[in-house]
């Protein structure tokens, strides 16, 4: 009986294991989104006409990297874990929530964001969401610490709409590109280890 309870701690303790290392994995991912916020919010304030053409066009390279980048890693993976399969359904719900709110919510005309700090506030939420989960799930307490800060962000712009700018940019350095470069320092220091 033992035996059974040990193996079994030890079974769960391994998948935890590798969702961390799956999540370690994915700091660049962190990166290259927030390097693309921040280049896409600083491009805006010189070229406000080209709004939609700059970060439609960031967001949607972002969008294609990741893209193929999955799917060369879906490749040589073969096997999904039920960690990685746990966050990759946590950011496929982000994913799904954001398309809904901000694209069809929209277009039907049923949902209107008549300011910035309403937009970004939605995606502060669901993005906070997708990293408490996330955190939670693999054991990883700066995830979910990242995730609280994205909804204290959230709640700070609806009440402090004028400085909405001011704590995407913020967000984007500390929650998006820190947040990244910790998750790949987290992959080297493992690598050092296992070699």
């Amino acid at each position: 009986m033992e035996n059974q309870v040990a193996e079994q701690l030890d079974l769960i303790e391994g998948m935890i294991l590798e969702g961390r290392k799956t999540m370690e994995r994915s700091g660049w991912v962190f990166v290259m989104w927030g390097v693309a916020h921040v280049t896409a919010t600083v491009l805006t304030f010189f070229w406000p006409d080209y709004y939609g053409m700059l970060w439609g066009g960031l967001m949607g390279t972002c969008g294609f990297i990741m893209g193929i980048v999955g799917r060369r890693n879906e490749a040589k993976r073969r096997k999904s874990s039920v960690m990685g399969r746990a966050q990759g359904a946590a950011w496929g719900a982000f994913l799904i929530s954001l398309f809904i709110l901000w694209v069809a919510g929209p277009v039907s005309g049923s949902l209107t964001y008549p300011s910035p700090a309403g937009f970004l506030a939605v995606f502060f939420v669901l993005i906070g969401g997708a990293n408490f989960q996330s955190g939670v799930t693999i054991n990883l307490p700066m995830q979910t610490r990242v995730g609280l800060l994205w909804w204290i962000a959230g709640v700070l712009i609806l009440f402090m709409p004028s400085a909405t700018t001011t704590v995407f940019l913020v967000m984007a350095l500390i929650a998006e590109i820190g947040f990244g470069l910790y998750l790949m320092s987290l992959e080297r220091k493992g690598e050092a280890a296992r070699v």
